[in-house]
């Protein structure tokens, strides 16, 4: 196979070697709706390819990340890890307020959790990255999922409880029909 690359200061003839491959499945029983089956495409058996990188004569590019990296990069992120691992040392009156009468972290974490869910009100409930600050959600006593659960993982940890957020998508969200998170790293562990 040959191709032409145009690009704005050269012209570049690359010429590659092509195989094709074909996987053929035999006996493979009928797929039908059940009930619960949220998706029936994220039950059909298939092989998916994906582009791990660009090499020679393009500039190098790895389009494969591991988890570390997704973690790093959305515990640096303004938007993300940043929110709650600042002090946010304007949250303590609000989280002494409501534990100033509470004996033992258990209990603690329950009456944070309940002033939350009690007293504010979720805007949006898929999103990745925070919309806004969360001194903006205690002042609104609103914003996106992701907003308050940060806020009540920065709540907890102002009483000194170890608190991570944790991304996960369920497969019974309306807007994805069931379809599996496509951001996710791929291919690598």
């Amino acid at each position: 196979m040959t191709s032409v690359l145009l690009t704005p200061t050269r012209n570049v003839v690359v010429t590659a070697a092509v195989k094709e491959h074909r996987w053929v499945m035999k006996d493979v029983p009928g797929l039908k709706q059940e009930p619960f089956t949220a998706a029936l495409r994220n039950h059909v058996s298939k092989i998916e390819f994906v582009l791990s990188a660009f090499r020679y004569p393009l500039p190098d590019r790895n389009f494969m990340v591991e988890w570390k990296d997704v973690t790093s990069t959305l515990l640096t992120d303004e938007y993300f890890g940043l929110q709650y691992t600042k002090d946010n040392v304007w949250l303590n009156d609000e989280v002494n307020n409501n534990v100033k009468n509470v004996n033992g972290q258990m209990a603690k974490a329950k009456a944070i959790f309940n002033y939350i869910r009690d007293n504010f009100k979720c805007m949006s409930h898929s999103q990745i990255y925070s919309s806004t600050s969360l001194k903006e959600v205690v002042k609104n006593k609103s914003g996106g999922v992701t907003n308050i659960n940060l806020l009540l993982v920065a709540m907890l940890r102002k009483i000194g409880i170890s608190a991570e957020p944790l991304m996960l998508s369920t497969s019974v969200r309306q807007q994805s029909k069931g379809k599996n998170i496509t951001w996710m790293p791929a291919g690598r562990s």
